[in-house]
């Protein structure tokens, strides 16, 4: 008998291993199944977008995607199946999403009153691009985080959604005039990069058509919230990527406290990102219509969502060929102050925006409790207090601010404010001041500023936003610990002490590195320019260099004159300023084990 139970037991163990190797087979072979028909289903939609073709073949297209819905829809059953039956987990999400799916096909096979309004080309398309885009990010996670550092990850996810901008750009229905490669790539890199150069002579409206613009649109808004968060959102929304490791490297990627928070970090910067571009969206909906009430529907809610993207991104594109500077936008307070609220929301980063969200969530909370009579107040007071390097972002914001607004009030008194009133003068001063730190936008030409004027422009655009922001720069927080270190240095005091904590010694190293290379980077280029355009003024090529590795985009009106390596160099200086100098020279640095020995110290005479 107990040879037997043996035997049995023997025969359970090898079942079970057979089960599980074959699962991971069929899981290898499904998820391939679903990644290679996601592509192709991408595809059949980006050629009904980019290119002219018959209805017949339209139609085609159409029911090659419905019948791709089902594939995956099929491949959903069967990972919520073995799911629960093999590894005893259950997912409510991955049920729901699969149930939606589902609910989705058997409508569209049965008659009814909503079978026109289902079975719509954009219907069909819109529903299948969200199950791909759900497909190939919860799968992408998983494979990369094997293959790939974070910091590879981060850079890769940005050249290949060049890359792919690059592709629907070229597309005959998304420009207007013949476009080469090279124009395509740079303003794919402008907008992924979120920094608004254009390589052409006229406004990229005047460029491109709807299509191109819709495009262009979404290269802003994925590139300035960053191309990982949305593959991360979706990869965790429905329970996948939950692996160990896969939470480790996404922890890296949004910079979230720990792994318990990744979810919760990653609805606030989608939520509060819909949240205020809606807001912003709304106000500039309200403005146009007044402006031009016999202007479509679509048309002007196109503009509004355009302008409140490009500003919450800090890219400084607009959908109008005159910018800021049409009359529709134009000598507006409401609009300056918009788009200036909207620019300084985004570029204050999603730390301090979730900081200041849980600090007001606190407050109405703790308030409640008094009101009802329970809880302690010293209690409640202390709950999620907002950190030191919170503080210090919202105050360098502030005190920047200050200063452009004040500054430029003064230098631009008789200049390019002559003759407005005290109320313009101020609007368009604390606009510029908002905009200058890597948005872009501005509502006259570079050229026509002062000279003192450009050189605080600089200085602005080079100190940059918030870290994990929409904007570029060296970042607030980079300059503020440098200034603080000059400051304790002259005191003869040891460490950086702000708020009740101390700045750690890696951070005030780091700051330094940062500003450091940043400045060699800026001149390299500068100096690369020279050589690659020796008849162009070297000041307009500084002042070009500075505008692409901030990602400011602001131009002395000159990108449009660039020679081919020129280009070149002004879409590395692009690339380099949105993922960051250091970012970019881990690429090619592996840090190295951390010394095990100290040798005796000596001061050196500097």
């Amino acid at each position: 008998m107990e040879e037997l139970l043996n035997t049995l037991r023997a025969w359970q163990y090898k079942i079970l291993v057979f089960a599980q190797h074959f699962g991971k087979r069929t899981d290898n072979a499904i998820n391939t199944l679903t990644v290679l028909v996601s592509v192709l289903g991408l595809l059949d939609v980006v050629w009904q977008i980019g290119f002219d073709a018959e209805p017949e073949v339209l139609d085609w297209i159409i029911r090659i995607n419905g019948w791709f819905i089902v594939v995956i829809g099929l491949a959903q059953v069967y990972r919520v199946i073995w799911s629960a039956v093999v590894n005893h987990k259950f997912s409510l999400w991955s049920l729901v999403y699969m149930l939606t799916v589902w609910c989705f096909i058997i409508l569209r096979g049965k008659e009814g009153i909503w079978q026109p309004w289902i079975n719509h080309p954009y219907i069909v398309d819109g529903v299948f691009v969200v199950v791909a885009v759900y497909e190939i990010s919860s799968l992408s996670i998983s494979f990369l985080a094997r293959k790939s550092s974070p910091t590879m990850l981060f850079a890769g996810s940005f050249l290949v959604f060049i890359a792919v901008g690059t592709g629907l750009l070229l597309m005959p229905n998304c420009h207007k005039y013949d476009m080469t490669f090279l124009d395509a790539l740079f303003t794919s890199t402008s907008c992924v990069c979120v920094t608004g150069m254009s390589v052409f002579d006229l406004p990229l409206p005047e460029v491109f058509n709807h299509e191109g613009m819709i495009v262009i649109l979404v290269l802003i808004q994925v590139g300035g919230l960053g191309v990982m968060t949305f593959t991360c959102f979706f990869a965790l929304s429905l329970g996948s990527g939950s692996s160990l490791q896969n939470r480790m490297v996404i922890k890296d990627l949004i910079s979230a406290d720990n792994m318990l928070d990744i979810f919760e970090t990653l609805k606030h910067i989608m939520y509060v990102t819909f949240i205020i571009e809606g807001f912003a969206a709304w106000i500039l909906f309200l403005h146009i219509r007044d402006k031009m009430p016999d202007e479509p529907f679509n048309s002007v809610l196109f503009h509004a969502v355009f302008h409140a993207v490009s500003g919450f991104c800090n890219a400084g594109i607009s959908s109008y060929p005159h910018g800021l500077e049409d009359p529709i936008l134009d000598n507006s307070h409401r609009i300056r102050l918009t788009m200036a609220l909207t620019i300084i929301f985004g570029g204050m980063g999603f730390p301090l925006q979730s900081a200041v969200i849980n600090w007001f969530k606190t407050r109405v909370h703790w308030l409640t409790q008094r009101i009802i009579g329970r809880g302690k107040p010293k209690e409640w007071l202390r709950l999620r207090q907002i950190s030191a390097a919170n503080r210090m972002i919202f105050y360098s914001n502030v005190i920047l601010l200050t200063f452009g607004t004040v500054f430029f009030f003064i230098s631009e008194y008789n200049v390019t404010q002559a003759g407005d009133t005290f109320l313009d003068r101020f609007t368009e001063s604390f606009f510029l001041s908002a905009t200058s730190r890597t948005a872009g936008f501005l509502y006259h030409g570079v050229a026509d500023y002062s000279a003192p004027t450009l050189m605080v422009l600089s200085i602005l655009m080079w100190i940059g936003c918030a870290p994990l922001s929409t904007g570029g720069g060296i970042k607030v927080t980079t300059f503020s610990v440098g200034v603080l270190n000059l400051y304790n240095t002259l005191r003869g005091k040891d460490y950086i002490e702000i708020f009740g904590r101390r700045v750690s010694g890696y951070s005030v190293r780091r700051a330094f590195a940062v500003m450091m290379v940043s400045v060699i980077a800026i001149f390299v280029s500068t100096i690369a320019l020279k050589v690659a355009m020796p008849a162009i003024d070297t000041t307009s090529l500084l002042f070009e260099s500075c505008a692409a590795l901030s990602t400011a985009g602001m131009s002395m009106d000159l990108t449009p004159q660039l020679s081919t390596v020129g280009r070149i160099i002004i879409m590395v200086d692009m690339f380099i300023g949105r993922i960051g100098v250091m970012a970019f020279l881990l690429i090619f640095i592996t840090p190295g084990a951390s010394q095990r020995y100290k040798y005796p110290s000596e001061n050196i005479m500097t």
